[in-house]
């Protein structure tokens, strides 16, 4: 602030604050980067700071300090951008030389991470094992006579208990360099956590080879003793294939017999977190427990999600089912929902050995759960899934720029116990529009019993937009991607008339004066028939005269009965709004054979005179 000083008669202003220029009555903020950039590092930025008369200095990019000053700033390397140097690692810049330091990944070294830590140089492997050093690890070869991730466990000639996530069995102990005995017998067991499976391969295999195995051969049960279910028997000079357990054991038999030997096999077995369910989109295929036709493992949580195409419905038929009985299901239990989330009604649950129906969805979605507790165990299931259409109208598929979506049976009232999946799929880049244009569903505060739903995706776990049922119209809506899901479900009690969903601009209805209408397609190509995959036909603009029609004014929907001169009428239609809908008989062509509406309206009353049009546009909807 300037300082005001008296004076006899009169005052003298003081002087202008630091920053600023002018004779006290008057101060301007002075640009104090005007002259010599400020005092700033040449090339830095210089901009002015308010009640200072210092400047606030901004070093360029590629530059770091405190920008004041010819040595304000200084230049950082770019080595890192134009020839990182860092062969494993992250380059950072820096001005000090060389101009970089490198972060190097782990099991690398150096001060360009191109030196490869040594592992093994902690003599990790035990008992005489040899240690070969890896990027960020190791790996030990053992002697004949020990196993395990470090050789830790002693090998077992013939036979033997096997423990450890990892590890590796052989015989005879050095398989390729001596040949197996006559006349053996060995078993061997491999267990792990009791929350793992087994996952085996076989780096080396040589039996003789016979028709069936019967004469040397090494056989493979899911569990730890004979009795549990035979995964295979094999012999030969071909390398069985990858195997996994069901289980967190595994039991080996190899026998030979009194004639021809070989060289013998390698077993080598890792420990790995269990996974059972699938996402299945086929129209047909088996869902089988864990371990079928064996017995299952305990403490399973194993999810399907069966998901055909809109318009189908699902069919599951039980060739096996043995499972620990309970009168709640609280053990072991396998449940089927119809549709895709764990809230979804509940079709079957099941708990015993029987033979259930076949059970049928009524969508294109199914979501199965299998669970087994910590103690009796069975043969689990087999059940074989298989694809009907739904109902006609009732789901589907719509990859065309537009159309119209209506309840089944509609303008009667929809069946019970319905559950349709629509799926509109436009091209990438476009959004879908939807707009309803009627609703009449069962009211319930929740939407609990019958209504529709909209997600905005592909599938019913995508995002919920909005689900709706009474006769209040949704506020039109527009989906965030390609992609908008629509399902219609109705319950066991109260029927309506439905739902049109969306309905677009196809034919305008102008008026054009008293009692006197013409009919207009878009000035756009527009749907005259429509097959029952959604596919269109085009025309182009078209004038109709009008000749007659009766329309009774009552309570919406209105009645229409639409005549063409000289010919029979058309079917009945129904109307709402500002919106009618045409419905042609099949092999007819709408363009060709459109009613045209009458010029006499004739009201409730005939006292009653109509003296003004109904408001244009009337929005016409064409379903063959």
């Amino acid at each position: 602030m300037v300082q005001c000083l008296n004076t006899m008669g009169s005052f003298h202003c003081g002087s202008c604050p630091p920053g600023y220029e002018g004779d006290g009555r008057t101060c301007t903020q002075t640009n104090i980067c005007a002259v010599n950039n400020g005092g700033c590092y040449p090339t830095a930025t210089c901009s002015s700071n308010p009640g200072s008369s210092f400047p606030v200095c901004t070093c360029p990019p590629g530059y770091i300090g405190n920008g004041y000053g010819p040595t304000g700033c200084t230049q950082t390397s770019n080595i890192c951008q134009s020839n990182n140097p860092c062969v494993n690692g992250q380059c950072v810049a820096t001005t000090s030389a060389p101009g970089y330091i490198c972060n190097c990944n782990s099991g690398w070294q150096g001060v360009n991470c191109d030196q490869n830590i040594n592992e093994c140089s902690s003599n990790p492997c035990q008992n005489g094992g040899t240690c070969t050093d890896g990027i960020n690890g190791f790996t030990c070869t053992c002697t004949a006579e020990w196993t395990g991730p470090l050789c830790q466990t002693a090998q077992q000639e013939c036979g033997g208990y096997l423990t450890g996530p990892a590890g590796s069995f052989s015989y005879p102990n050095i398989p390729g360099h001596e040949e197996y005995d006559h006349q053996v017998s060995c078993a061997w067991v491999i267990r792990v956590d009791p929350n793992k499976i087994l996952r085996i391969t076989f780096p080396f295999f040589h039996l003789e080879n016979s028709a069936n195995c019967n004469y040397d051969f090494l056989q493979i049960h899911d569990g730890d003793s004979a009795s549990a279910y035979m995964i295979g028997k094999y012999c030969g000079q071909n390398n069985p294939p990858e195997l996994y357990s069901s289980h967190n054991s595994l039991y080996f038999w190899f026998r030979s017999d009194h004639s021809v030997n070989s060289d013998g096999f390698t077993v080598v077995w890792q420990s790995q977190d269990p996974v059972c369910g699938d996402e299945l989109t086929a129209p047909y295929g088996n869902i089988n427990s864990p371990g079928y036709p064996g017995n299952y493992p305990p403490n399973r949580d194993c999810y399907w999600r069966v998901m055909v195409e809109p318009g189908l419905l699902i069919t599951f038929a039980f060739g096996t089912l043995s499972l620990e009985h309970h009168s709640d299901c609280n053990f072991d239990f396998l449940e089927i929902r119809d549709g895709l989330l764990p809230e979804d009604p509940v079709l079957g649950k099941y708990c015993s050995t029987a033979s259930p129906p076949p059970l049928r969805t009524t969508g294109p979605n199914a979501w199965i759960h299998f669970h087994s507790d910590y103690s009796v165990s069975d043969r689990g299931f087999h059940i074989t899934y298989t694809t009907s259409p739904s109902d006609p109208g009732c789901g589907g598929t719509f990859t065309d720029s537009e159309g119209i979506i209506i309840s089944p049976n509609w303008p009667n009232d929809y069946a019970h116990n319905r559950q349709c999946i629509y799926l509109i799929r436009l091209p990438a880049g476009e959004r879908v529009a939807l707009n309803f244009t009627h609703m009449n569903l069962e009211s319930h505060s929740n939407c609990l019993f019958d209504y529709v739903e909209v997600r905005d995706g592909r599938t019913e776990t995508d995002p919920l937009i909005g689900k709706y049922c009474g006769s209040t119209l949704p506020a039109p809506m527009t989906s965030s991607s390609n992609f908008l899901w629509i399902r219609f479900r109705s319950d066991s009690s109260v029927s309506r008339a439905g739902s049109g969903l969306f309905i677009l601009l196809l034919v305008e209805v102008l008026c054009l004066g008293l009692d006197s209408y013409a009919l207009r397609t878009t000035p756009t190509p527009i749907p005259t028939t429509r097959s029952a995959n959604g596919s269109l036909t085009s025309h182009r603009a078209t004038w109709l005269p009008l000749t007659s029609c009766h329309l009774m004014l009552r309570e919406a929907p209105v009645v229409l009965t639409l005549l063409r001169s000289g010919m029979a009428p058309c079917l009945a239609l129904l109307c709402w709004g500002n919106f009618v809908v045409y419905r042609f008989p099949p092999g007819s062509s709408p363009l060709r054979d459109l009613c045209t509406l009458n010029s006499r309206l004739t009201p409730p009353s005939a006292t009653m005179a109509l003296k003004q049009p109904i408001a244009p546009p009337w929005k016409v909807v064409v379903i063959p």
